[in-house]
């Protein structure tokens, strides 16, 4: 795996404070090269849920638009197409809880 950050193995290492072994310094710098990926992969996951839920919440305001524009004050189709709906949203609201385990 490449590093996140550059390692120096010059003498002048700024990434390493001043009194470090050669050792401490790669331990340090290997330390600190897992947190940053963590940090980007807990960012990823978060746009992830993000992305999701907005995305599942304008197809469910779409969704609901659309069957109220279809149903034109039928209420059995009114109820059909609700149920539709509703289907829909309970899977949506399924998969977004689906992502808290990523995290």
């Amino acid at each position: 795996m490449s590093d996140i950050l550059p390692r120096n193995s010059g003498p002048n290492r700024p990434n390493v404070p001043e009194g470090f072994s050669r050792a401490e310094g790669k331990q340090l710098q290997a330390s600190t090269n897992r947190e940053v990926a963590a940090g980007i992969v807990m960012n990823t996951r978060l746009s992830v849920a993000h992305f999701v839920t907005n995305t599942a919440l304008n197809h469910a305001t779409s969704l609901t638009r659309q069957a109220y524009t279809l149903a034109d004050g039928d209420e059995y189709l009114a109820s059909r197409l609700g149920a539709l709906v509703d289907g829909y949203v309970r899977f949506a609201h399924d998969e977004v809880a689906s992502l808290r385990r990523l995290a």
